[in-house]
């Protein structure tokens, strides 16, 4: 067998749980279907919305589209409670009453309206929804604030007012009210300071913030008081008819009837939000002041004469305290400071003089995320307030984990707005101070390691020792590119400047470096193409310019896709430094303005000011629109960058993190082992090469019921496989004896897949003179790369060593290793016996210390191919021992069976596969030859 026909064999088979299945080594995990399309399958943060401490001490959190529900454990540390799924639009603010909670979701038109979700709380902290309905369809309005009083619900909006209804009633809530004049604020909210009497407060068009009271004793005519404002303030908190106004300075007021009288000024303090419960203020002090960053304590006793009571210290330093949120629990024993750095802290507040943070969760989250570089499997985000953020990509947002175990963000980043990563470097764009060159780490936040000074820098980009930094504002120097050598990354050097009119995108693929010059006027160049020399100094090829207006550029393959803000999006051929062609060109959704732009093999992703659209670019000529997301708002200033594992990550402004993929395409997780239950003993090893290729290996019996695998390459299309040619082999001999030159491989016939979901499908044969069509239903979950990981999922490293194995001096045999998402490792040996004849060989095991130890392999017989299967005949053999040591590339196999033919031995391993999603650095290609 040659390498190349073990290399399709090896990649079919990366997956063998099914045999693991027939011996109760798995368990059967079967998920809903899923609706074909757009699919929102990840999401790590988004703009923090609210806090609420419901009857049992649960927190609801709202962040981004979804809600958190936290809790604490006996021994006082916080613990992950739920999750909701995704909402429709960002879920600006909940309140609680009794067992419901009440959320207003931010769909921002007409197309995604802003609606009301009322939801039932469990016991356990559970959120299950009741009614969820739309409110308003007007494409200005946007939902701010919620609040909830006995049997009427108010709801602030920044374009309609403040709206009541009426919960009397067991359907849909009626509105009731609508008072406009308390409309026009932005960054708002709202408080109930007694049964008859709301807080009201919000950000006006000068930037000011102005609030007051409305009485709310007819919840069918609220009536507002006199309006006070006051610059330099940032939030309100209400408590006891006492108000607290936080900004530069910190103010307290006295609630009489609808007028605010000042009570008292704290000293010395500034800071941009507070909690409020009873008698105790707390302030996260901001650090600009000089002093040490720390949330301090203050008695409000005599809310005429405040007392400092003591303070406990933060990391948090510049603008980390700028969005974060506070709030008082547990009956005042404790507080939760939500923080943009990711992390839910406990704070215990049990002696006010004393306060001390008790213990953190990690909440992979973001309240503006810029950018993000997929690296060795784990997902670095930019944000610009928070820094860098390690995030699983593959759990993403169901990640919860100590920041002990994770690291802190790196924040010394006043305006961060790119990042590019290669090797072990990360170089971050901050428009406020240049270039920072940093190292990844295993286990942490990247480190710094030196910084290039480059004003008004907007984007960047880096290929191993060389980067390159594109600025886009006039400053004491013109808008240019400046080329840096990385050799020594603790002492980089600038090599070279170009000048041009203002610099938006860098990219670098294939030995050319791409920038987007846009010119205010249009006066850029567009789209330029560089030839970089060995120290990274460009020399300019070629230009063209699509438009005046491009925002965003991705390339991939051959093919650069430019996006122009009020053109659409323009495709062009790239030919190694000659001017682009034009391929084709999309107009864009009619009154949206396009903001990024992604390629993904055959697909096209285009996020807009009213969503996301999907098209189709195989004849990149007509690009044909597939679909759409409409998520207005959303997408300002937004992403989209590739994931490994297929989709797009879209990451941006209020949004956090989000995963895109479409159901109609095969998925990186549909890698998997695949069975039909009535045929427990025999199944099938999927492996999605890429968007076009699979590769399937059916493991079962032959006529006399021996072991039997047959291979084949298939091609793609949606969601099916064609394999029309499945090969059957057999020569060589297990052992010292081995030699592949005995090889023989014949076609034996052909099989077709058709996938209902990424969970399910069927699946047709004809071979050795039989036909059938058999359901499939998939039973493996690989670490990182499963289609809807389960929210215990365990993903690291580890994943890069799953794909197919083999010694280049046993060519035609080898074994494939999958980890499974529980850190249970799989794999299956497909070999021959000492008479030539095919076997294969199952092991579950796990690591201990670098090895991967499989105690207890077994080999199968019984069954007969075809229509004669019989599970009733299956006979389980011990096969016996096997040690694995595995780097991502090279490895080392041991094994002692308890089978005298086929004995004791060890060799040296080298890797031929990485499935779609695992990439490891500089991976092998797939071969396009067909098994043969």
């Amino acid at each position: 067998m040659n390498t190349v026909c073990f290399n399709a064999i090896a990649r079919s088979v990366s997956r063998p749980g099914w045999m693991a299945f027939s011996l109760g080594l798995l368990m059967l995990s079967v998920t809903l279907p899923l609706s074909a399309g757009i699919r929102l399958d990840q999401q790590a943060g988004g703009r923090l919305g609210g806090i609420a401490e419901d009857h049992n001490g649960h927190l609801h959190i709202a962040q981004g589209l979804r809600i958190h529900t936290l809790a604490l454990d006996d021994d006082g540390r916080l613990r992950r409670a739920g999750l909701t799924d995704p909402f429709e639009g960002m879920v600006t603010d909940i309140a609680v009453q009794g067992e419901r909670l009440y959320a207003i979701v931010s769909g921002f038109d007409g197309s995604n309206p802003d609606a009301i979700a009322i939801l039932r709380i469990g016991t356990d902290g559970q959120l299950e929804i009741e009614t969820l309905f739309a409110y308003s369809d007007d494409e200005f309005s946007r939902p701010e604030a919620i609040a909830v009083n006995e049997s009427t619900m108010f709801v602030l909006d920044s374009e309609l007012g403040l709206l009541s209804f009426d919960l009397s009633g067991s359907g849909k809530p009626e509105q009731i009210a609508a008072e406009g004049s308390l409309g026009g604020l932005f960054d708002a909210g709202i408080e109930l300071v007694d049964q008859q009497r709301l807080a009201i407060w919000g950000l006006n068009g000068l930037g000011n913030l102005v609030f007051f009271i409305a009485d709310i004793s007819d919840p069918a005519s609220p009536l507002p008081g006199p309006a006070l404002q006051a610059s330099g303030a940032f939030d309100v908190v209400v408590d006891n008819e006492t108000l607290v106004l936080v900004g530069a300075e910190v103010t307290l007021f006295n609630i009489d009837g609808l007028q605010l009288e000042p009570l008292a000024v704290l000293p010395e303090t500034m800071a941009f939000t507070a909690a409020r419960d009873a008698e105790t203020l707390l302030l996260p002090r901001f650090s600009f002041t000089g002093q040490p960053p720390a949330i301090e304590v203050w008695s409000l006793a005599d809310p005429s004469a405040p007392v400092r009571l003591g303070e406990t210290p933060s990391d948090l330093f510049g603008t980390g305290l700028r969005f974060g949120q506070l709030e008082i629990i547990d009956g005042g024993r404790r507080a939760v400071h939500l923080a943009v750095d990711g992390s839910a802290r406990l704070i215990d507040l049990s002696d006010p003089a004393a306060a001390l943070e008790r213990d953190r969760l990690f909440l992979p989250g973001s309240v503006d995320a810029h950018a993000t570089v997929e690296v060795d499997g784990v997902l670095h985000v930019l944000d610009i307030h928070a820094g860098v953020h390690r995030v699983n990509p593959a759990l993403a947002l169901r990640d919860f984990t100590r920041l002990g175990q994770t690291g802190n963000a790196f924040t010394d980043f006043p305006v961060a707005e790119d990042m590019a990563g290669d090797g072990d470097l990360l170089l971050i764009a901050d428009w406020a101070q240049g270039v920072h060159v940093m190292r990844r780490t295993d286990d942490g936040p990247p480190e710094p390691v030196s910084f290039v000074p480059f004003e008004f820098v907007a984007s960047v980009a880096v290929d191993g020792r060389r980067a390159w930094a594109v600025s886009s504002t006039e400053g004491a120097s013109p808008p240019a590119m400046i080329s840096i050598d990385l050799s020594d990354p603790a002492a980089p050097r600038v090599t070279g400047t170009t000048t041009l009119a203002k610099g938006t995108r860098v990219l670098y693929r294939d030995g050319f470096v791409y920038v987007l010059d846009q010119g205010q006027t249009g006066n850029g160049q567009g789209l330029m193409v560089f030839r970089p020399d060995e120290q990274g100094v460009p020399e300019l090829l070629t230009a063209v310019s699509p438009c005046g207006d491009p925002v965003d550029l991705s390339v991939q393959s051959g093919i650069a896709a430019v996006a122009c803000q009020f053109d659409g999006v323009f495709l062009y051929k790239l030919a190694r430094g000659a001017t682009p062609a034009l391929l084709g060109h999309w107009p864009g959704t009619e009154g949206a303005l396009i903001n990024t732009v992604g390629l993904d093999g055959p697909r096209l992703w285009v996020g807009d000011t009213r969503g996301v659209a999907l098209l189709d670019i195989r004849n990149p000529a007509e690009p044909v629109l597939v679909d759409r997301i409409s998520a207005p708002g959303l997408i300002q200033g937004a992403r989209l960058r590739p994931a490994a594992a297929g989709g797009m990550w879209l990451s941006g402004t209020q949004l956090g993190i989000l995963r895109l993929s479409d159901d109609r395409l095969m998925q990186p997780g549909q890698t998997a082992a695949w069975f039909d239950p009535d045929r427990n003993g025999e199944g099938w090893q999927i492996e999605i090469l890429d968007a076009r290729r699979a590769l399937g290996y059916w493991f079962t019996y032959d006529e006399s019921g021996n072991p039997r695998w047959l291979l084949g390459v298939g091609d793609i299309e949606g969601l099916r496989i064609d394999f029309r040619e499945l090969m059957v082999t057999s020569g060589p001999t297990f052992g010292s004896g081995f030699d592949p030159d005995d090889l023989v491989m014949e076609v034996a016939g052909s099989a077709s897949f058709e996938f209902t979901a990424c969970d399910r499908g069927r699946y047709s044969f004809d071979a050795f003179g039989e036909q059938m069509e058999l359901p499939l239903i998939k039973l493996s979950r690989s670490m990182l790369i499963d289609c809807r990981p389960r929210a215990e999922s365990i993903s690291d490293r580890r994943a890069m060593q799953t794909g197919s194995w083999f010694s280049p001096e046993r060519s035609g045999q080898g074994f494939t290793l999958q980890w499974l998402d529980d850190a249970r490792a799989l794999m299956t040996w497909f070999t021959y016996d000492e008479r030539g004849e095919q076997f294969w060989i199952q092991a579950q095991g796990r690591l201990q210390g670098d090895e991967i130890r499989f105690e207890d392999a077994v080999a199968t017989r019984g069954p007969r191919f075809g229509t004669g299967f019989d599970a009733n005949a299956l006979e389980i053999l011990p096969w016996g021992r096997i040690l694995l040591r595995l780097e991502c590339r090279t490895g080392h196999i041991e094994y002692d069976s308890t089978l005298p033919q086929f004995g004791r031995g060890s060799h040296e391993l080298s890797r031929l596969t990485v499935p779609a999603g695992l990439e490891c650095p500089a991976p092998v290609p797939p071969s396009e030859e067909p098994a043969s």
